[in-house]
């Protein structure tokens, strides 16, 4: 069930009524996922959900396969001093990406609920099943475990736009 995105931007930052959400391995991301495709939703944001699907799969993607982009120093080392606790917190919505960033992991292009799906459960396969990883462009090298908890916040955040329909 699609909804095209909102032709006036969402200051995300304050959107009221977001899911509160608490996901602790990659199949409790897809489990939701899979289960608002099929219940269908309602957007507090401003993407649609097979945008959002698309948007974490390409993230988990870059954590295999590496990005050309490496945040500068300064932003690095802050965030390296407080890695441990922006892995165990959720993360705050209205954050804007570097255009590097965005240019790779996001889409303006509609993308199907179903599509979107298909592609979170196969980036989820490969991370699962394949052991090369790469170096996030602003936590640096990160273990597994780091990895999925990144993953896991990343997607609390953007799910937590997404209502079940009642």
């Amino acid at each position: 069930m699609s909804q095209a995105t909102t032709a006036t931007a969402v200051q995300t930052k304050i959107v009221e009524g977001r899911r509160e959400l608490r996901f602790e391995t990659l199949d409790d991301i897809l489990d939701d996922a899979q289960a608002m495709a099929t219940a269908g939703w309602t957007v507090l944001g401003n993407w649609s959900f097979g945008q959002a699907c698309f948007h974490i799969a390409k993230t988990i993607e870059a954590g295999i396969d590496g990005m050309d982009y490496k945040a500068p120093f300064f932003i690095r080392l802050i965030v390296g001093l407080r890695k441990k606790k922006m892995l165990s917190k959720p993360f705050p919505a209205g954050f804007k990406p570097p255009r590097p960033i965005s240019l790779r992991l996001e889409t303006s292009d509609p993308v199907s609920d179903e599509d979107g799906v298909a592609m979170l459960e196969k980036a989820i396969h490969r991370f699962k099943n394949e052991s090369k990883r790469s170096p996030s462009p602003v936590f640096g090298h990160l273990t597994d475990e780091e990895w999925i908890k990144l993953h896991c916040r990343h997607s609390e955040l953007h799910f937590s736009f997404f209502k079940a329909k009642a």
